[in-house]
């Protein structure tokens, strides 16, 4: 099957809801495997007093998200042959409410590789946020209260409304989001690596495919590997990679003018910390993720923590930024890895370009049947499949 059809046939298929969705067709099925987030239950407030507006106040108000807390993920898995000696997490990108677009992606790694295919969601993102940030008739409202708080506001639509507004509220849910997706990934590993998950018995190497702010995330989790869980693992970073300052996730579809200057000025000019009022109810060492959060927020701090991390990842690594990116533009991510590497980026990364029209939120447009996107998504899904076989 071409992307086309791939891309048509499952989102029309797939079903968030549904157990198992095979394909018997294609050799593989798509298993919906239930997960709970125990990340609210791990903290405690000390200080009530301190909380309103603050990350407390965070705390407290998206804990009653129930949606977040208990859900599924999708995994691809062979139905015959599945070599499950590895499997691979595929984190997406900011501001996403559906699958659709990753299932091909999903489906092209687990064929090509023969390994599971994890997509996990972010926390807030996709099935883990309510149903009424998606509904156009509610969100549009917002965007005209947003717009008439700011006159100067651009690219707000009810497609980034929820989100936008969230972070102008309370910016510090960019770093509680990605923490909980963190601690979520930890337990997760910790099923994997030891046998106990109920689709892979035997512990295997986890490999990353990272999007976008899923890329980020990527780097985070790396940099904060201590005890080296993820030593063998292989990571491919596709349109991402770069610091938050050198980002501009100003788009229609991802977060508007006003909130992506709040969260940018908010995490490059402090390096930051858990509110000493939120207490921990279990121990949990969390200078790991704050030390590598903080290293991803700006170029021009933590450079030698930034550098020694990541260029331990030079044989495991490789980056490919899109050249008419403009969200997270291809100089961008050289500039970073050069400052890596020495100022030799090409060790890691690998800029592309297509020869169509495309963005960082469409990099393979799906209007219609067209022979450049097949080849251009079957070029980046061999490169990444063979990376990560």
């Amino acid at each position: 099957m071409t992307y086309f059809e791939d891309h048509l046939k499952l989102a029309k298929s797939y079903n968030t809801n549904q157990e198992v969705v095979p394909f018997d067709d294609e050799g593989m099925v798509i298993i919906n495997q239930p997960f709970y987030s125990r990340f609210f239950d791990m903290f405690r407030i000390t200080d009530n007093k301190a909380a309103k507006g603050g990350v407390e106040y965070a705390l407290l108000h998206d804990k009653g998200i129930r949606e977040n807390s208990e859900f599924s993920y999708p995994v691809f898995k062979k139905t015959t042959n599945s070599d499950d000696s590895k499997v691979i997490i595929l984190l997406h990108g900011l501001n996403e409410r559906s699958w659709d677009k990753y299932l091909p992606w999903g489906k092209a790694l687990c064929l090509r590789t023969g390994h599971p295919v994890i997509l996990f969601p972010i926390s807030f993102h996709i099935n883990r946020s309510p149903v009424l940030w998606s509904n156009p008739r509610k969100m549009t409202s917002l965007v005209r209260d947003r717009a008439e708080r700011t006159p100067s506001l651009k690219e707000a639509t009810f497609v980034n409304a929820a989100i936008s507004n969230r972070l102008e509220e309370c910016p510090q849910r960019f770093f509680l989001s990605g923490l909980e997706t963190y601690i979520n990934l930890l337990d997760l590993f910790g099923q994997l690596q030891n046998g106990k998950h109920p689709l892979i018995s035997n512990p295997p190497v986890i490999n990353f495919f990272g999007y976008s702010i899923g890329a980020l995330l990527t780097e985070i989790l790396l940099l904060a590997d201590r005890e080296g869980k993820l030593a063998g693992s292989n990571i491919f970073l596709f349109c991402g990679g770069t610091t938050l300052d050198k980002m501009n996730g100003v788009s229609r579809f991802i977060i508007d003018s006003k909130a992506f200057k709040t969260v940018q000025d908010f995490f490059t000019d402090v390096d930051f910390r858990l509110n000493h009022a939120v207490k921990m109810k279990e121990k949990i060492d969390l200078n790991p993720v704050e030390d590598a959060f903080n290293a991803m927020m700006n170029s021009r701090k933590l450079v030698a923590y930034r550098k020694s991390g990541l260029s331990s990842l030079s044989r495991r690594l490789m980056v490919c930024p899109l050249k008419k990116d403009v969200v997270i533009p291809a100089k961008a991510v050289e500039e970073t890895f050069a400052q890596v590497f020495d100022g030799k980026p090409g060790k890691v990364v690998q800029a592309m370009d297509f020869p169509f029209e495309y963005s960082h939120v469409t990099p393979f447009p799906c209007r219609k049947e067209d022979s450049d996107v097949n080849r251009a998504f079957d070029q980046v899904f061999r490169k990444a499949a063979a990376f990560l076989q």
